[in-house]
């Protein structure tokens, strides 16, 4: 059934995975219980909000993403696994810990998932002083994470990530993602780490 919807989603799922370099999720295995991450395509999720089209939950320590058919498949993808991504990081790094250092003095996030939906503008989201990418990223320090990195791994986003601050909260999400892998010394430049005006790639020191 839905076979014409089901395989464009494989496809881009294929994608999203090709991305990562290899035994990327496998490393989470202490955050999942040696179970994985389940993704599963589904037609819709009752009672979701327009942005994601996805969704990421736990049951009984698993990790499950549920993915909305839709045409912005590898977004939602990227996206949902960011927040898989958050636990791993949180368990293994503290760079996520004063998360709020690299926003503006005196924000706070909505703390909900309505507000954004009534936010007609926002000084944070204005071009050359940009702070978010978009109003959605304001509503919890999770989505914003999640945006960040559905964005680094998009082609076509330099613009997003030329202020100061979207260079700083990328520079502290590609940080903290190396910290938890142990990667601090690692030669390679991975893909989510391409709007970066200064690369993380490790060099060593002639001798």
């Amino acid at each position: 059934h839905q076979v014409d919807a089901i395989l464009p989603g494989l496809e881009a799922l294929d994608k999203v995975m090709a991305m990562f370099p290899e035994g990327f999720f496998a490393s989470m295995k202490e955050i999942t219980g040696n179970k994985g991450i389940n993704i599963g395509l589904v037609r819709g999720v009752d009672g979701m909000t327009t942005e994601p089209e996805g969704l990421q939950y736990w049951v009984d320590g698993e990790a499950h993403i549920a993915l909305v058919l839709c045409e912005n498949m590898e977004k939602a993808i990227l996206h949902e696994l960011s927040h898989v991504l958050d636990t791993y990081i949180y368990t293994n790094s503290v760079l996520y810990d004063e998360w709020n250092d690299v926003n503006p003095a005196g924000f706070s996030y909505d703390e909900n998932y309505e507000a954004y939906l009534l936010r007609e503008e926002s000084p944070y989201l204005k071009e050359g002083n940009q702070s978010f990418i978009d109003s959605y990223s304001m509503s919890f320090a999770k989505e914003d994470r999640a945006r960040i990195l559905e964005y680094a791994l998009t082609e076509g986003n330099e613009a997003v990530f030329a202020s100061t601050t979207m260079q700083n909260k990328l520079l502290r999400v590609c940080r903290a993602i190396r910290d938890a892998y142990g990667w601090k010394k690692d030669t390679r430049t991975f893909p989510w780490e391409q709007y970066l005006n200064k690369s993380l790639a490790y060099v060593e020191k002639k001798k």
